[in-house]
């Protein structure tokens, strides 16, 4: 059964891409950057008052790849170009 990755409820979930923006999207799309999420969590991922999740999805796909043992160059092209730090986070 398919769940919000966010906050785990079940029923209408949409597919999220972590890493977006233009041409970022396809560019960097792969099997662990795809969720799904509830419309819910999904209006506050790019809500910029609630972007400190957007933040949070980031870091955890970036340590998904490290994880995986790819190069700090490989993570940083799948990042769209850039790598993410608790720095990034506004509040």
């Amino acid at each position: 059964m398919r769940v919000c990755y966010v906050c785990g409820k079940s029923g209408s979930l949409e597919k999220h891409h972590i890493i977006h923006g233009h041409g970022k999207r396809k560019a960097c799309e792969t099997r662990e950057s795809l969720i799904d999420i509830c419309y819910n969590c999904h209006k506050l991922v790019h809500s910029t008052e609630f972007s400190d999740l957007d933040i949070d999805l980031k870091l955890q796909l970036q340590d998904i790849y490290f994880q995986k043992g790819y190069s700090e160059e490989k993570v940083r092209k799948l990042m769209g170009g850039k790598l993410y730090s608790e720095k990034n986070k506004r509040h």
